[in-house]
């Protein structure tokens, strides 16, 4: 126990110093110009000066890349536009490394408050702590918004722990308005059988969407909202169909993975020219590859609100353990998911490694979740990302915490055939819970 104590806090120390050290070189990366940040700070200089509806169909000129973050999400800028970008970097940085340990004091406050299996997740509290410093720093080197989205997401399960409703709603929306694909999680609240929630984040979702952008944008706002949808979301050159692009070896998304494997890609296979393939059309594969996704979904979508529906004498680890597992599903269909995105997985590491400090056999848990972190991080060298083994940790992330809310849920009702061979209900309850496992 002595040992595992001090790996942990080892690992936690590693983990801190990579944190820091990554926030340290966005700043020396932003004189390059060749950053995340970069490209969201020059546009939120750009609307800063007036630039309207055709600013999302422009192209960041250093970087060549896409302007696609909502009115929003830009305005989460907008106060640094006074700066320099050094500066602006410098403060947008150590901004992520407080979200770092408001998530810490946040996980901290959802573990005291579990019903079930506290010791567990408190004694896998470090190894998780150093984890969300891990996955966090791959985030903060290019300057996106991901720590906050996860932040978000936590500071959700501690909200439902301390009955605070707009706060839990605005949880789930912040990140709806600053991104698109976090608006997945706005079902959360729905298969977790909290209705009224809904209507609340409704709400926050108007104020941040419509009133923020016309606060900060005025008239331009409605012409911003527009260019965004249609050369974002909707033009066949936006940054929707540019996610798919299997060319970068740290992209590892489903479609991208599908694309190296079953067609023939000329800007992916002239550089790997060694990995087999087959030669099927693009858009057949691309079509399969959405109904995976849809079928990812329609999975997560059952075993969770199931899950919600039967365990209703645990409401804090249930929307954990339901965070968890959509936060999995989130990453594991996002398009272009790539090592900055992969804190949106953290939640789904709770759960197996809270398994891993009780479970007899952990030692094959704590490879599995040291491996997952591996991969999602991809530290790996180009040909490993290039096979797109990366894939592997948010599958075997979102299996593992599905198995986990359906171990927890029995499998059958409470059968009449069990009642008269129970002495009483308590036994019966336990004879149905061994049925269900």
């Amino acid at each position: 126990m002595a040992k595992r104590g001090s790996a942990s806090k080892i690992f936690f120390a590693l983990a801190a110093f990579g944190a820091l050290s990554q926030a340290l070189s966005l700043v020396a990366r932003v004189r390059d110009s060749q950053t995340d940040f970069s490209v969201f700070y020059r546009g939120a200089v750009a609307l800063s000066q007036g630039a309207g509806g055709e600013f999302y169909r422009a192209i960041d000129a250093p970087t060549g890349w896409y302007n696609c973050t909502p009115p929003t999400g830009m305005g989460v800028l907008y106060g640094l536009t006074p700066l320099t970008p050094t500066a602006a970097a410098g403060v947008w940085a150590a901004f992520n490394l407080c979200l770092l340990g408001v998530g810490i004091w946040l996980l901290a406050g959802i573990v005291k408050r579990l019903e079930q299996d506290g010791q567990a997740y408190e004694s896998s509290f470090l190894w998780a702590s150093g984890t969300l410093l891990a996955l966090g720093s791959s985030c903060i080197q290019v300057g996106q918004f991901s720590v906050l989205f996860v932040a978000c997401w936590l500071l959700y399960v501690w909200a439902v722990a301390m009955d605070r409703k707009w706060l839990a709603a605005l949880s789930i929306a912040l990140p709806a308005s600053v991104k698109v694909y976090p608006a997945i999680l706005a079902g959360v609240p729905e298969f977790l059988r909290r209705h009224h929630e809904v209507a609340r984040i409704a709400l926050c979702l108007v104020g941040l969407v419509i009133v923020v952008p016309f606060f900060l944008y005025g008239p331009r706002s409605w012409e911003l909202a527009v260019g965004f949808v249609d050369y974002s979301l909707l033009a066949p050159g936006g940054r929707v169909a540019d996610s798919a692009d299997p060319t970068a070896f740290s992209n590892q998304s489903i479609d991208a993975v599908m694309l190296r494997y079953l067609t023939y890609q000329e800007p992916f296979h002239s550089r790997a020219p060694w990995l087999a393939h087959l030669n099927l059309g693009a858009s057949q594969v691309l079509f399969v590859a959405n109904l995976v996704r849809l079928a990812i979904l329609a999975v997560t979508a059952f075993v969770t609100s199931r899950a919600a529906r039967r365990l209703t004498d645990s409401p804090v680890l249930v929307t954990l353990l339901v965070m968890a597992a959509w936060c999995a599903a989130l990453y594991l269909i996002l398009p272009g998911a790539k090592g900055r995105y992969a804190v949106y997985a953290f939640p789904a590491f709770l759960p197996l490694l809270a398994s891993a400090a009780t479970r007899p056999h952990s030692k094959w848990l704590c490879l599995a979740a040291g491996l997952s972190l591996f991969l999602l991080m991809q530290l790996g060298p180009d040909w490993l990302n290039a096979l797109s083994i990366s894939i592997a940790a948010p599958i075997f992330l979102w299996t593992f915490n599905l198995r986990v809310l359906a171990r927890r849920v029995p499998a059958f009702p409470p059968s009449p055939i069990l009642r008269p061979f129970a002495r009483d209900e308590s036994e019966l309850d336990s004879q149905v819970r061994c049925r269900g496992n």
